[in-house]
């Protein structure tokens, strides 16, 4: 059975999501609210629907990779542990990665998870 894997890539400006198939993938990207980083009430209450929006499209999946340069993957991290109790097992890794292209972003969350299901890890 092929496992649904995920990766979503999070910063103060948008959020992309790759499903990886194995012919592919498939990605949808969402814009985060401008000035995010102030973290006034009205902002939060933007990022928290921003990350419930993020939370329901990967509602499908088995496995997750939170990827990001900065506090955002955290802050999604913690509104799933608090909001998504669903979806929080299957966060199975959060990994600080820079600003890519989609292709470094793909290559680097196949490595991540031909890594974790290596029968040599651990």
């Amino acid at each position: 059975m092929t496992r649904r894997r995920y990766a979503v890539w999070i910063d103060h400006k948008e959020a992309k999501i790759f499903h990886l198939g194995p012919e592919g993938y498939e990605q949808s990207t969402l814009r985060l609210p401008e000035h995010q980083l102030a973290r006034n009430q009205h902002e939060r209450a933007s990022s928290e629907l921003v990350f419930h929006d993020v939370s329901t499209r990967l509602e499908a999946a088995d496995e997750v990779l939170a990827l990001g340069p900065t506090s955002e993957r955290t802050d999604f991290l913690r509104y799933v542990h608090e909001h998504e109790r669903d979806l929080a097992p299957k966060i199975v890794g959060v990994e600080k990665f820079h600003e890519a292209t989609n292709v470094q972003l793909i290559e680097y969350a196949r490595a991540y998870f031909d890594e974790k299901d290596s029968p040599l890890r651990g």
